[in-house]
């Protein structure tokens, strides 16, 4: 018996199933939520390997891509190209490698000693500390009765410190007993890496191949806008973010023990750590290593408050610019409410992400709000909707002050370079075109359609091209 392939009921049939599929699960979501969550985390635990591998290339990618250029860039012949990637690769490797052994064999230890310090200590550092404000508070004269008040507090406020820690340091050694599945992930995660880093341009061929067979052209480019869109404000500022931090550490680690300050691996380990939280890191860092502090030396607090405040300035202002290349231009209450509500979503998670994520919903709704008043005739610029000339003047100064920052902090540049990167995934992964964005944003004004190569156009199916025609002669 023959049976007829029917295009209309093969539809029908998939959305049926689909939305089986949904109900069913709804139905599972419903009757046991624990359960499934469960199950949805031992489902994805088995390509933990697969995202870390992901990840540690996007990472690397630019560090292999100074090697090949910068490096050896005297292989750049042909019958060459897979020498120097093979060798780019290891040597990137090899300089990870190196620092995380460095930070291992000096650093590691004495930030444990100094944790197991502070645990076996702090009832002799607590008695030291009281005995420092009891002695202020008999000196203090007509002041002495708020003195007393604020001592009561602060003991007060060490002792609910010092208890944190008590029960802080179980968790780590509980934590610690669960690290062996992660070291084994990551491992074959360095593994996978070293692979895609190997052949990142025909996997990038191949996703791209498949994206020009699967969607139309509206729709490739307008996930080629988003890809672009993703990699310049969340991976630029993840991975500025992660410099920075190290940086930061870095610079505290020398200075704080040039300067004489007790605890200096720990207290530098936790102020670079907490610059990787946007606005609130640097805060959190320095309140936590001057409580460190407090515990051994009073007075070193001061010298470590100003010494993080300069510190602090500096990474503002020349640091900062230089290392994170991302497209997030925005206001500190924009910064703030991110935060606030991400870390409300997401807890510490949100802390990281909440900034980079916002961001790209911000250019998201920006893009289609500039997209609808264009199709409407309307200016698209924020300068023409100001209501009086104190807003527009305000306007006119921080755009002012915006390209000053840009020629300031990316010499040479302009400032279009800048805000739009001309490839997706940096320079290491020119996987979408300047001219495929063009297309999408040409189509969603409703103009006409980029030209294309015969290739490419060929990629397209008939459906799609006549499409395009039919929408091109009426308008």
């Amino acid at each position: 018996m023959k049976i007829e392939w029917n295009k209309k009921y093969s539809t029908i049939a998939c959305y049926a199933a689909i939305v089986i599929f949904c109900v069913v699960l709804c139905v599972f979501l419903i009757l046991d939520f624990n359960k499934f969550l469960h199950y949805a985390k031992n489902f994805l635990s088995v390509f933990n390997p697969v995202f870390y591998g992901i990840l540690i290339t996007y990472l690397l990618s630019p560090l292999v891509g100074f090697f090949e250029r910068k490096v050896f860039g005297f292989l750049d012949k042909k019958g060459r190209y897979r020498l120097r990637r093979v060798v780019s690769v290891l040597c990137a490797l090899l300089v990870v490698l190196a620092v995380i052994l460095l930070f291992l064999w000096r650093i590691v230890p004495q930030v444990f000693r100094g944790w197991a310090d502070l645990q076996n200590m702090s009832g002799l550092y607590l008695e030291t500390v009281k005995e420092w404000l009891l002695g202020l508070s008999e000196g203090g004269g007509i002041l002495s009765g708020y003195i007393e008040t604020i001592t009561e507090y602060a003991v007060e406020l060490l002792d609910r410190f010092y208890s944190s820690i008590s029960t802080i340091v179980p968790d780590v050694t509980v934590v610690a007993d669960s690290l062996l599945g992660i070291v084994m992930d990551i491992f074959l995660g360095i593994i996978l890496a070293v692979y895609f880093l190997l052949v990142k341009e025909r996997l990038i061929a191949q996703v791209k191949k498949a994206g020009r067979a699967l969607l139309s052209r509206k729709r490739y480019a307008a996930v080629a806008k988003g890809a672009n869109l993703a990699d310049k404000n969340f991976g630029g500022f993840i991975k500025g973010q992660l410099a920075d931090a190290l940086i930061v550490g870095t610079l505290c680690l020398i200075c704080t023990f040039i300067i004489g300050i007790p605890y200096y691996p720990l207290v530098s380990t936790i102020v670079g750590l907490a610059c990787i939280v946007p606005v609130f890191g640097p805060v959190l860092g320095t309140v936590a290593g001057a409580l460190i502090i407090l515990l051994a030396d009073p007075v070193q607090v001061i010298w470590f408050v100003l010494f993080m405040v300069v510190l602090h300035l500096v990474n503002k202002k020349m640091i900062r610019p230089r290392v994170i290349h991302s497209g997030v231009e925005a206001s500190s209450v924009f910064m703030f409410t991110a935060i606030i509500v991400m870390t409300g979503l997401l807890g510490f998670w949100g802390l990281i992400i909440g900034v980079p994520v916002f961001a790209i919903l911000y250019a998201v709704v920006y893009s289609l709000v500039d997209r609808r008043l264009a199709e409407k005739g309307l200016a698209t610029d924020t300068y023409d909707y100001y209501s009086t000339d104190a807003g527009r003047e305000m306007h006119r100064e921080e755009e002012a002050r915006r390209e000053r920052r840009n020629k300031r902090n990316h010499p040479g540049s302009s400032n279009e370079n800048v805000s739009h990167p001309r490839q997706v995934f940096t320079e290491d992964f020119p996987c979408i075109t300047e001219e495929e964005i063009a297309a999408y944003e040409e189509s969603k004004m409703g103009t006409a359609a980029a030209d294309h190569s015969p290739d490419a156009e060929e990629s397209f199916s008939k459906k799609d091209e006549e499409k395009a025609a039919s929408s091109a002669q009426k308008k």
